[in-house]
């Protein structure tokens, strides 16, 4: 589906087409048309369960939740196994910016995704 898009999104812009300078902001216009759709379809899409239990704290939505989402009203194995993942998720120190760069165990993973991220942006290998 998204290569399809693409295909038109090319086809659309070819300079016969729509490349006029009267026609480019009609162009333009194609691509607002799914953002708007999405955006205004949004509050429809039900919240993770995951999200509702682990960060919002909120049991009983994430309960209802897991209920619509798996059509299954008893849900305790999942509701469980959420549990167990926050306990894990509590334990674990947590980590600002500034510790990333000062502490030794991710210093080096850091500077290599910056490094990579960097050389894919200055190469052009996206254009």
């Amino acid at each position: 589906m998204r290569r399809d898009v693409f295909t038109l999104r090319v086809i659309f812009g070819l300079d016969v087409i729509l490349g006029t300078d009267e026609l480019w902001p009609l162009l333009l216009a194609v691509t607002v048309f799914p953002a708007v759709l999405q955006a205004m379809l949004l509050p429809l899409c039900p919240e993770s369960p995951r999200y509702l239990y682990i960060i919002r704290n909120q049991e009983g939505k994430a309960k209802k939740c897991l209920r619509v989402l798996t059509g299954r009203q008893d849900v305790t194995k999942s509701l469980m196994e959420m549990k167990e993942e926050k306990r894990k998720m509590d334990m674990e120190p947590k980590v600002t910016i500034a510790q990333l760069f000062r502490m030794a165990s991710y210093r080096q993973p850091i500077f290599i995704a910056i490094i990579l991220q960097l050389s894919q942006q200055l190469s052009g290998i996206n254009a």
